[in-house]
């Protein structure tokens, strides 16, 4: 019973496989031929940790690119969207996070042209790395979602 094979097996009992279907928490990626987007690979970590041997440590939530003033958490590559079409913006409900937006481009095979989040940034004055985590899985299938700020 190598890492690999328990982590092959949490993942069949989770229902979940290394691409497609559901995933821990509810939310279902679109099926997709492509590489799997950062929140989708940051889920599936979380959800194998428990079958992993003691001492490979726990996944943490922001990613390298985050400061001490900000925690960056990345929902989709950003290699994906317009570079022209990106931009940041204020949560429009929540202080202290500030989301970076961009535009698929209209060859996108799954969601053309729509505004989707890039990458969520939160003040770390306003959110601990906990905190921050708990809105993510909350609110996830809000930002994975297509146009984040329509009617806000």
């Amino acid at each position: 019973d190598t890492p690999l094979g328990r982590q092959a097996k949490a993942m069949a009992a989770a229902g979940t496989g290394p691409r497609d279907g559901p995933v821990p928490g509810g939310a279902e990626p679109p099926k997709r031929s492509g590489p799997i987007e950062p929140w989708d690979r940051f889920t599936r970590a979380r959800a194998t940790e428990d079958t992993m041997p003691a001492g490979f440590g726990h996944a943490p939530f922001f990613d390298l690119s985050s400061s001490a003033d900000k925690g960056r958490f990345r929902v989709h590559d950003a290699r994906g969207f317009a570079p022209e079409s990106m931009r940041r913006a204020a949560h429009p409900a929540e202080a202290g996070m500030v989301l970076l937006l961009g535009t698929r481009p209209a060859s996108h095979a799954e969601y053309p042209g729509a505004e989707q989040v890039i990458t969520l940034m939160f003040d770390r004055a306003v959110f601990s790395e906990a905190a921050a985590e708990k809105w993510w899985n909350a609110n996830r299938e809000w930002a994975v979602g297509t146009a984040p700020l329509r009617g806000a």
